[in-house]
């Protein structure tokens, strides 16, 4: 029952992948890094549903789009077709050996965090630092160059950075009044 509850998703996922992609290609300015990460999101969609298709002792649902082309015609060429990822084993962009696990780029999520942490207990000047960084990355994330998994690294240490910017300016009002008070107390 699970298989074939997890295969409904997964084709309901390259559903709407296929449906993203046409929209970004059809649009006037179309980012080509968006597309290509599109189509290896597809790919490995649908490389999951035949694998799900085998696992439930179905048949694999039909290929979309002309023959030659793949899945969806988007010129991802079919499986097992030469030239397909590394050696023949799963979609281009993806780790060799055909796992699924796409590659992303390097993230500084772990970074952003030890600033944060960092602002709070050791030197509140870090703050805006993490602060600045995580609104960075979590653009990042949010366009799909760094793996969704560090979220919750980027959110913590932003939050962090937040919390020791506080401190700086709480801080910084803090020795502006006290130099006020002794100034006037002097007089």
């Amino acid at each position: 029952m699970t298989y074939r509850n997890d295969l409904a998703a997964a084709m309901q996922r390259a559903q709407a992948l296929e449906q993203e992609l046409s929209r970004q290609q059809s649009q006037a300015t179309t980012d080509r890094e968006q597309v290509a990460a599109l189509q290896a999101q597809l790919a490995a969609a649908h490389q999951e549903i035949g694998r799900l298709s085998q696992s439930a002792n179905q048949p694999p649902p039909p290929a979309w789009g002309p023959p030659g082309q793949g899945y969806g015609g988007y010129g991802a060429p079919a499986y097992g077709a030469p030239g397909y990822g590394a050696g023949g084993y799963g979609p281009p962009g993806y780790s060799a050996g055909g796992y699924g696990y796409p590659s992303y780029a390097p993230s500084q999520a772990n970074t952003i965090l030890i600033l944060g942490i960092l602002s709070i207990v050791v030197c509140s000047l870090l703050g805006p630092f993490a602060w600045h960084m995580g609104n960075q990355e979590m653009e990042r994330l949010e366009a799909g160059h760094i793996d969704p998994n560090l979220r919750s690294n980027i959110v913590a240490g932003r939050v962090c950075g937040i919390i020791g910017t506080v401190l700086v300016v709480v801080s910084v009002l803090f020795f502006v009044f006290a130099f006020m008070a002794a100034g006037a107390s002097a007089m």
